[in-house]
C-alpha cells in the first residue's frame, strides 16, 4: 500500500484543507519534482536505455537532458526554432524538428551531442518528426502553396534526399501545421493531427516507404497532443474532445465519458493504459476506458502548477510518468518557471519535507508610529502543515537593534500558524524574522516580513547662493549646513567632491551641530566642487543628503613681451610694438593633464572690438603656452588678447567658464 501525499502546494496554503491519505484511486502528488532550467516548453521524450528524459526549449533554442528525477545531465544550444522531438527505437538518437531553421537535427543520447544536421529546404518548415527504419519522417508547413497547406515527407539521412507524400493517393489534405506521432515500439505507424475537410485524424503506415492510409476519423476536433499505442491498434488525442481512433478504422470515438476542459497532453503505456491531463491534474486510465466508462485508476495533482501542452511522457516499458508543468499557467499567463514531476514512481525515496513560510491576514506592511502590528506567518510543506506546537523563534530588526532583538519563542497551532503582535519602537523598515528549526524530516525554514513605519521628514540645507555664485581659483569659503529638528541624532557630515575622477570625495568635517543647528568647515576651491551635507537619520527622523555645486574658475593670465614701451591710450594701458617686431604672447593657466588654453584676439574697427582670431593651444605641464603673433597690420592698429577656458573644448570639464583679463597692444614705426 502506498502513502499518497497531499494535493496542494505550500504557496497556496491559505484556506487549504488537511493532507489527503488514501488508496490508489485517490489523488496523489508527484513522488519527486525538480525545477527545470528552461524558459519555454516544446516537447518531451524518454530514453529508457540510459534513463534520461529529453525536453525542448523553443524560446532558448535548446534541448536539455535530465535523469528520471529531473536533474539536468546535458544541454544542447543553437537549435533555433526547435519544436517536437522523437526518439529512435534503439534509443540511440533523439530527433528534433527546427521549424525556423528548416532542419532536422539528430542528437546522440550518450553522450548528449549533436550527431548530424539535415536541411529540408527553405520551402519546408518542419513541425514534428518520427524515425522509421532508415528514414526520418517529418511533417511540415509548405510555403509554396497557400497558408493552409502542409504535408509529410521522408528524409534519407544518408543522402539528405527527401520524398514527399503524394496527397492525391489518399485524398487527405493536411493543414499548414500538421503533427505526427509514433510509438518507438511500433514506429511504422504515424498518427496525424491538424487536418482539414472534416477529417481531423488519420493514421498512415509508412514502413514500406510509401504512406498507406490505415485509419481516418471525422467530426471530432483534433487536439494539442496525440499518442499511438504500442501495439499500433489505437491513436489517442488530447483536446477539447479527446478521442480514440481504431486502426484500422474510419470512426473516432470519445476517449472519455465526458469532457469539460481542454485536455492538453496524453501518452500511452506498453500495456495499453494511458495517461491524460489538464491544468494541475493528471489521470491514469485502464486500456478499456472509453465512452460510457469514466473510471480512472489513479489521479495526481500538481498543486499550483499547470500541465504544459504535450507535457506528459510514459516511460517505455516502465511505470514512471514524467510531466512538465508551468507555474500559474492555469491563470492563462505565460509561465516564468517550469517544473519536472516524476509520477507513479515505485522506487521513489520520500524526501525531506521542504518547509515554506507564508503569511495570512495581519495588519499589513505599513504601520503608524506607536500603533501595534500583527503578523500571521504559517509554516507548511507539500506534505502539510508543520506539527502543532512547533517552536518558532521570532526576532525583530530595526535601526535601534540592527543585530536583532528576540521577541521570544512562539508555538504553532494546528494550521502551522502563529500570530505575533508587536509595537515597533522606532520608525523606518522594521524586519521580523521567523525561524523554524529542523524537526524530524521537516527541514529548517526561515521567513521574513518587513513593516514600514514612516519617520518624520528631516530638514537639512546649504546656503542657496552656492549654486548661483562663480568662485575664483583658490577662493576659501565656509561650507555651512543647517539641520532642522530631529529626534535624537544631531550629527552631520560635510563632504567635498571635486570634479574629475582623479580626486575622490573627502570628508571635511563630522560633528554635532550647534544650538542653531549649524555646522561649518573651511574649503579651498581649485575645481568646480560638489559639497554635500549628510544626516544619517535616527529612530524617528529620516536620513537626508543635501548637495550644492560650487562653480570654480581657473587662474588665467596673458603676458606680452618684445614691446619697446608702455603707455596709456585714454584710461587703458597699451604695449607698443615696432612694426618690425612681432609680439610674443605668453599665457598662463591652472595646469591639468591635456588642458588647452583658448587665445582670443580682437581688433578695434569701426568703433568697436571685433574678433580677429581664436585658437586653442596645449598647455605645458607648468600651465604655459607661448606663440608669436604675426600680422600685416598697419601702424596705429589696436589689438587686445586674453586667455580663456571653455569646459569640454579646453580638454576637460573640471572648472567653469573662465576669461582672463585683456592685454592691449598697438604698433608704431
Amino acid at each position: 500500500m502506498r502513502i499518497l501525499r497531499s494535493v496542494f502546494a505550500a504557496s497556496v496554503l491559505i484556506g487549504a484543507t488537511a493532507a489527503v491519505v488514501g488508496t490508489a484511486a485517490g489523488p496523489a502528488s508527484a513522488d519527486t519534482f525538480t525545477d527545470l532550467s528552461i524558459g519555454s516548453f516544446g516537447d518531451i521524450v524518454v530514453d529508457p536505455v540510459r534513463k534520461r528524459v529529453f525536453i525542448s526549449d523553443p524560446k532558448a533554442g535548446a534541448v536539455v537532458a535530465t535523469d528520471y528525477r529531473g536533474k539536468q545531465v546535458g544541454r544542447i544550444s543553437g537549435l533555433a526554432g526547435v519544436r517536437r522531438l522523437a526518439i529512435s527505437a534503439d534509443s540511440s538518437r533523439v530527433y528534433a524538428a527546427l521549424y525556423g531553421e528548416h532542419e532536422i537535427v539528430s542528437i546522440a543520447t550518450g553522450p548528449v551531442t549533436v550527431a548530424d544536421r539535415h536541411p529540408v529546404g527553405a520551402d519546408r518548415w518542419p513541425t514534428s518528426v518520427a524515425p522509421v527504419g532508415d528514414k526520418i519522417w517529418f511533417s511540415f508547413a509548405d510555403a509554396t502553396h497557400d497558408s493552409a497547406n502542409g504535408n509529410l515527407a521522408a528524409l534519407d539521412p544518408a543522402t539528405d534526399v527527401i520524398t514527399e507524400r503524394d496527397e492525391s493517393a489518399d485524398g487527405i489534405h493536411l493543414d499548414r501545421l500538421p503533427d505526427i506521432y509514433a510509438n518507438p515500439a511500433n514506429p511504422g505507424l504515424l498518427g496525424v493531427t491538424g487536418l482539414l475537410n472534416n477529417t481531423p485524424l488519420a493514421v498512415f503506415d509508412v514502413s514500406s516507404g510509401v504512406p498507406e492510409l490505415k485509419a481516418r476519423g471525422s467530426n471530432f476536433v483534433s487536439g494539442e497532443d496525440g499518442a499511438m499505442t504500442a501495439d499500433g491498434t489505437q491513436f489517442l488525442t488530447a483536446g477539447r474532445y479527446p478521442v480514440r481512433l481504431a486502426v484500422p478504422g474510419d470512426t473516432a470515438v470519445p476517449l472519455l465519458d465526458s469532457s469539460s476542459a481542454d485536455y492538453n497532453a496524453v501518452d500511452t503505456a506498453a500495456d495499453g493504459r494511458y495517461t491524460i491531463g489538464v491544468g494541475d491534474r493528471v489521470w491514469i486510465y485502464p486500456a478499456r476506458a472509453g465512452a460510457g466508462w469514466a473510471g480512472y485508476e489513479q489521479l495526481f495533482e500538481l498543486g499550483d502548477w499547470a500541465l504544459a501542452a504535450r507535457g506528459l511522457a510514459w516511460q517505455p516499458g516502465g511505470t514512471h510518468i514524467f510531466a512538465v508543468a508551468g507555474e500559474e499557467m492555469r491563470l492563462g499567463g505565460t509561465p516564468s518557471r517550469f517544473r519536472f514531476f516524476t509520477l507513479n514512481d515505485p522506487d521513489s525515496e520520500i524526501p525531506d519535507r521542504v518547509v515554506r513560510v507564508n503569511y495570512s491576514g495581519g495588519s499589513g506592511d505599513t504601520a503608524r508610529r506607536g500603533e501595534p502590528v500583527t503578523i500571521n506567518p504559517f509554516f507548511a510543506a507539500n506534505e502539510g502543515y508543520v506539527p502543532t506546537g512547533s517552536d518558532i523563534t521570532v526576532t525583530r530588526f530595526d535601526t535601534a537593534s540592527p543585530k536583532g532583538r528576540s521577541l521570544g519563542i512562539w508555538k504553532t497551532d494546528s494550521r502551522g500558524q502563529i500570530s505575533v503582535t508587536d509595537i515597533p519602537p522606532v520608525g523606518g523598515d522594521v524586519r521580523y524574522r521567523f525561524d523554524f528549526a529542523r524537526y524530524g524530516r521537516w527541514m529548517a525554514a526561515t521567513g521574513e516580513y518587513t513593516v514600514h513605519v514612516p519617520r518624520n521628514e528631516t530638514q537639512l540645507e546649504l546656503p542657496e547662493e552656492y549654486d548661483f555664485t562663480e568662485y575664483a581659483y583658490g577662493t576659501t569659503i565656509d561650507v555651512v549646513a543647517t539641520l532642522g529638528p530631529t529626534y535624537q541624532n544631531r550629527i552631520v557630515e560635510l563632504w567635498a567632491d571635486p570634479y574629475g575622477s582623479d580626486q575622490p570625495a573627502r570628508l571635511l568635517k563630522k560633528g554635532a551641530v550647534d544650538g542653531k543647528g549649524r555646522i561649518s568647515a573651511k574649503l579651498r576651491l581649485t575645481r568646480t566642487t560638489v559639497v554635500s551635507a549628510r544626516f544619517a537619520g535616527d529612530t524617528w527622523s529620516t536620513p537626508v543628503t543635501f548637495t550644492s555645486t560650487l562653480p570654480t574658475k581657473v587662474a588665467a593670465s596673458t603676458k606680452l613681451s618684445r614691446h619697446h614701451k608702455t603707455a596709456k591710450i585714454g584710461k587703458t594701458t597699451y604695449r607698443y610694438f615696432r612694426k618690425s617686431k612681432n609680439p610674443l604672447i605668453t599665457q598662463t593657466m591652472t595646469a591639468n593633464p591635456g588642458r588647452k588654453v583658448r587665445t582670443t584676439i580682437q581688433v578695434w574697427s569701426g568703433g568697436e572690438w571685433k574678433l580677429w582670431s581664436a585658437r586653442y593651444t596645449k598647455l605645458s605641464s607648468a600651465g604655459k603656452a607661448s606663440f608669436t603673433f604675426v600680422t600685416g597690420a598697419k601702424v596705429g592698429k589696436k589689438f587686445r588678447v586674453r586667455a580663456e577656458y571653455v569646459p569640454g573644448k579646453s580638454g576637460d570639464s573640471r572648472n567653469t567658464d573662465t576669461a582672463g583679463s585683456w592685454s592691449y597692444f598697438t604698433y608704431t614705426k
